[in-house]
């Protein structure tokens, strides 16, 4: 119950939202959903480079005079994030070996091995942001299921406090002669810290389990998302089968690259086998070559990787998860569009209240396309400011009778932050309860929209909505002017 507001007079007083029934995201639905992002093929090249790199290392001995070096004692691990910090790992190494002082290289091998250098410590750090956009993402998904009081402002101390602990712990250990090795065996223990108190929160039995779901206030389906982090046989384990292969190629790559160098670096550091000196040398624009080739792989894996991290939900309705069991079930397809296109917002609405849900508009003439439905009658309209002074579209009764899903659309006439607004305030005693769902269409570019959206463009459901002339600049046409879907057309 977000609040009974009898008695209270009508304002602008935001409501907080309540999701439909939702779970967390399952095995199935990501195999659905990932059928539309297929990983490109690792380019064939990294392979002729390993075989090369694979004979230097023949050449120099690097089995026998780096092969028992702590920072080439490496497992290959299935986990994504074990292998996103050991490719961290390894690429921070190469970065500070090839910058060490080597007495004997050449000029120009010298040059390829600060360049190599340079771009090795680039590519450490585009995996170090993209796993703090994965932790981000996480966290304000737990956030938004939390309720949004003082609970979730400790929480969110609390974690502030634990990373900051954290960076400490990392600064601490170098500043006292810690490796690199040591570095990441640090931060890979207080990655596994943060998914263990994760899962351990969803596992919680007994009293401490009514704790956090009725004190703490953590609802049942963060429970149940939190319990399967590490499930070997949950979602995650569908990322890996689809996305693992390339990384795990891309984690041998690096490898060798570092191994490489270890042993080209021990040899022109000072021996006096001046042909592994001649060979090391000979050997740094294969390096350079390779290190390119690598930075170029990770960037085209990384930028799905972050796609798809900014697409995939972590929770889906109760319908979404009943319609891909039965898509299976059918053995029919269904696009990653199709299952984000059939979430709804829900809100609930006291009596005497307005809410307005905020939609960025970047561009005049923007179009406003949005969906609703709901068992009792309610006032919708759309306004340039949330006091619903600027109407572009009037408010006016919508979903008169239970089981009707309404529509309408408006063109704005300046860009900044609309309004949808649902008004209950000409209600007295009555609580209503709407599902809605909005999307944009843009002028001038080309616009791709929701399913449930283009249909509503293709049966002609669209043509004739009207906006209200304001006096001032800028003024809209006559309220008897249709709004058009800007051109080009929908695609």
């Amino acid at each position: 119950e977000v609040g009974d507001a009898v008695g209270v007079a009508p304002g602008r007083v935001k409501t907080g939202v309540v999701k439909q029934e939702m779970v967390p995201i399952t095995r199935e639905y990501l195999r659905e959903f990932y059928k539309d992002f297929p990983m490109p093929p690792v380019a064939m090249e990294v392979e002729e480079h390993m075989l090369e790199l694979e004979q230097i290392c023949r050449d120099l001995d690097a089995e026998e005079v780096v092969g028992k070096d702590r920072a080439m004692v490496m497992e290959l691990h299935k986990s994504l994030d074990r292998c996103m910090f050991n490719n961290r790992w390894q690429a921070e190494e190469l970065a500070a070996v090839l910058r060490r002082d080597i007495p004997k290289v050449k000029e120009s091998a010298l040059e390829a091995l600060s360049d190599a250098s340079i771009i090795a410590a680039q590519v450490a750090k585009e995996f170090e942001i993209h796993q703090k956009g994965q932790r981000e993402k996480v966290s304000k998904e737990v956030e938004k299921n939390l309720p949004q009081d003082l609970r979730i402002t400790g929480l969110r101390m609390a974690n502030e406090r634990k990373e900051a602990k954290n960076r400490a712990a990392v600064e601490s250990l170098m500043e006292h002669g810690g490796s690199v090795s040591d570095k990441y065996e640090l931060l890979w223990q207080q990655q596994w810290e943060r998914r263990k108190t994760l899962v351990d929160l969803g596992n919680a039995t007994g009293i401490w389990r009514v704790v956090v779901k009725y004190v703490a206030g953590v609802p049942q389906v963060m429970l149940d998302f939190l319990k399967q982090i590490n499930d070997p046989e949950g979602p995650n384990e569908e990322i890996r089968v689809k996305y693992g292969p390339n990384l795990y190629t891309l984690t041998k790559f690096i490898y060798r690259i570092h191994k490489t160098a270890r042993a080209m670096v021990h040899y022109l550091k000072g021996s006096s086998d001046l042909e592994k000196v001649a060979r090391s040398n000979a050997a740094a624009s294969q390096i350079l070559a390779s290190v390119v080739l690598y930075d170029a792989e990770v960037k085209k894996y990384l930028a799905l990787m972050t796609e798809l991290n900014n697409k995939s939900p972590l929770f889906i309705s109760t319908d979404t998860a009943w319609r891909v069991e039965k898509s299976v079930r059918d053995n029919t397809r269904i696009s990653a569009q199709d299952l984000v296109d059939e979430e709804w917002e829900s809100l609930q609405i006291p009596p005497r209240i307005s809410h307005g849900v905020p939609i960025d508009v970047t561009v005049a003439r923007t179009v406003i396309i949005f969906q609703a439905r709901a068992p009792k009658d309610i006032r919708i309209g759309i306004s340039a400011d949330e006091e619903g002074t600027n109407w572009v579209l009037e408010p006016k009764i919508f979903c008169a009778a239970p089981g009707i899903m309404d529509h309408d659309h408006a063109q704005t006439l300046q860009a900044g932050t609309h309004f949808l607004i649902f008004d209950n305030s000409y209600s007295v005693m009555t609580r209503k309860i709407i599902e809605y769902r909005f999307t944009t269409v843009v002028p001038g570019v080309p616009n791709v929209l929701p399913r449930w959206a283009k249909e509503l463009v293709e049966v002609g459901e669209l043509a004739g909505a009207r906006y209200t002339a304001n006096a001032g600049e800028g003024a809209p046409p006559p309220k008897s002017d249709p709004v058009d879907i800007p051109e080009p057309p929908v695609q």
